[in-house]
């Protein structure tokens, strides 16, 4: 694997494309655009937005090579619009390389800006509050090692979840999404300066 602290990944939003990731996905009313009216740095980020029609969902995805067993993924995040209650925002999305969904950071709508983590069937609640129309940045730091891996949670620098007995299984991650591939929710939500470290 790459040296501890190295860049595996960059979103390459500047360019003005998605060439930079493995695959972007849309349906049904689903949008995924890089643009330049709303940024938190630079002149681009990517936006993704479904009306909330049926099958709609839009999302892309990285492909990492090798696969992580130690990664942290991050990424400055903007929800502008949240869809009915039970539904969410994800804002980051890790897969193993069997293509299981590990870990969905995410704002649950019409709960009063709060964030959860999920993995192993677990929903928590983390300290930290992300208002619609407001800029924050997010952090997964994860460390694959069965019944004993690490998942840690930031927001703009400062700890807001942490364990050390996630139950994440032995395989590594794999995939880091932005956007959404649940379909049919309503959303807009923006991603800039994306990032993945060892």
């Amino acid at each position: 694997p790459p040296p501890t602290g190295t860049t595996v990944f960059s979103d390459g939003f500047e360019s003005g494309t998605f060439g930079s990731w493995t695959s972007v996905r849309t349906a049904a009313g689903g949008t995924a655009t890089v643009q330049s009216t709303t940024v938190k740095s630079g002149t681009r980020a990517a936006s993704f937005a479904s009306t909330g029609s049926s099958g709609a969902y839009a999302y892309a995805r990285k492909g990492l090579s090798p696969a992580l067993q130690r990664l942290t993924a991050a990424g400055d995040f903007l929800v502008k619009v949240e869809g009915g209650s039970g539904g969410n925002v994800p804002l980051l999305r890790l897969y193993n390389t069997s293509g299981t969904r590990l870990i969905s950071l995410y704002r649950q709508n019409l709960a009063s800006n709060k964030v959860y983590v999920s993995y192993n069937g677990l929903y928590q609640l983390t300290s930290a509050s992300l208002p619609l129309n407001t800029w924050g940045r997010f952090s997964v730091r994860v460390i694959v090692n069965g019944s004993a891996s690490t998942i840690e949670v930031r927001f703009n620098g400062s700890d807001v979840f942490s364990t050390t007995s996630a139950g994440l299984g032995t395989l590594s991650v794999g995939t880091v999404q932005i956007g959404n591939d649940t379909a049919s929710q309503k959303y807009t939500v923006i991603a800039d300066n994306i990032l993945v470290t060892t």
